[in-house]
């Protein structure tokens, strides 16, 4: 059996594993809401609205007694792979594209067949990466005209009616096509648990990966169509490593913060629900007044990558709570002595009425001196000398992140004037707020 062959970075947090031996786990500074944790990977129920703007008050009663899942967790720290351009190339080897791999710009690389039939680009952030491949060659048009109408008349013209791809391949072939895929590009198939489904118009496959038998909320996913030609395909390009064991809160507490969206996001039953609400009201006027109750019957573990307010990223403990109709939402299950939040996010799951006193809003406080993230990004490609320069010309404060490779233990304070520099060869490569 292959061993986890995840690379092992020394991320922020990363670094600080040893002292959490000591001291115990370390108190996290969250960027903002997690209720759009995961997006820049993959989020399996991409289409999610921010509890925030749902359409109606939203509760929730827990119907049937909940498991003990534990009272600690394994948290991860989540970086960039150390040569992203050669994991891209084993991606080019495995999908049978012919082209070399061209770096567009910092965050970007992409990958064409000569055919110009098929690609595969990877976006580059701080937390990683995320690959995309594409095949063009099906599903590019039908090539159907229509018929015209004759002038100053008016017509009914039927739509062409979509053809259902033929001999598309089953579930059981899909997985095996898959997990070949992942094998060639040195991604161990026994990290992402495979599950496919066959509907009309492909065969799906999916796999969340999953460190130390918990699943997490990124994954890798295949598309294949007419006659198993393999159409899209996606998944992240992450390093990993153990970041300490966190101590969660139980189900029934963690069911509290299902209507916060600083602890999680919530999932596709209920926004059903909330549709429904919605439509069954007599008037368009009065859907703030619409009311749903949602039954949870159920609860699992999950790993939820989050982003850490140094510009890090971890993949934390958290519950995914369910009923018959699918997932409810998932939360953060840090305990709330370790979390701080930089924005406060109001509990209510409920649209606020239209202000109708005919009044200009307020505009939001600004921080004196505050330092834009466009602004800090200006010193990236200066020397350190001269980045440190033109920081302190501003009446920034300069602190070192990174050097070489090696991460620094930070404070988790935040300052809205203060820059992080990450120093590679003594050029600033990369600058974070706070």
């Amino acid at each position: 059996m292959k061993r986890l062959r995840l690379p092992i970075v020394v991320a922020l947090i990363a670094t600080l594993v040893a002292s959490c031996a000591k001291s115990g786990p370390l108190t996290l500074a969250l960027a903002s809401s997690q209720s759009r944790t995961g997006e820049v990977r993959m989020n399996s129920d991409s289409s999610f609205t921010e509890p925030g703007k749902l359409p109606v008050e939203v509760t929730y009663s827990v119907t049937s007694p909940l498991p003990y899942l534990g009272d600690r967790l394994l948290a991860w720290s989540v970086g960039r792979r150390s040569k992203p351009s050669g994991e891209l190339e084993k991606l080019v080897f495995s999908f049978g594209i012919k082209g070399d791999v061209e770096k567009v710009d910092e965050n970007m690389y992409v990958a064409t067949d000569m055919s110009k039939t098929k690609a595969i680009n990877l976006w580059i952030d701080d937390a990683g990466g995320w690959w995309s491949y594409s095949n063009f060659e099906q599903g590019s048009g039908s090539g159907v005209s229509e018929p015209s109408c004759p002038p100053n008349t008016k017509c009914d013209v039927p739509a062409p009616e979509q053809q259902l791809p033929k001999n598309l391949i089953e579930p059981g072939d899909a997985l095996r096509r898959t997990n070949q895929y992942l094998s060639r590009a040195d991604m161990v198939p026994l990290n992402y648990p495979l599950k496919a489904t066959k509907t009309n118009y492909s065969t799906e496959v999916y796999g969340a990966l999953t460190l130390g038998g918990i699943e997490t909320n990124v994954g890798v996913s295949f598309t294949y169509g007419d006659n198993g030609v393999l159409l899209s395909a996606s998944g992240p390009m992450i390093a990993i490593a153990m970041a300490g064991r966190y101590p969660i809160v139980s189900p029934m507490e963690a069911v509290k913060r299902l209507s916060n969206p600083l602890y999680g996001a919530i999932g596709g039953a209920v926004r059903g629900a909330a549709d429904v609400a919605v439509s069954s009201q007599p008037t368009a006027d009065s859907t703030t007044n619409a009311k749903i109750d949602v039954p949870i019957t159920g609860v699992r573990l999950i790993l939820m990558e989050t982003r850490l307010a140094n510009g890090t990223h971890m993949l934390l403990p958290a519950y995914t709570f369910s009923n018959a109709d699918g997932d409810v939402g998932t939360v953060l299950a840090v305990s709330d002595d370790l979390l701080v939040f930089r924005t406060k996010v109001t509990d209510s799951t409920a649209v606020s009425p239209p202000d109708t006193s005919g009044g200009a809003p307020e505009p939001a406080p600004v921080e004196p001196d505050a330092v834009t993230q466009d602004e800090a990004n200006s010193l990236i490609g200066l020397t350190e000398k001269e980045a440190t320069k033109t920081a302190d010309e501003n009446g920034w404060i300069v602190r070192i992140a990174a050097r070489d490779g090696e991460f620094f233990m930070l404070t988790n304070d935040y300052i809205t004037n203060r820059v992080n520099f990450t120093i590679e060869k003594t050029l600033v490569t990369a600058v974070t707020v706070g």
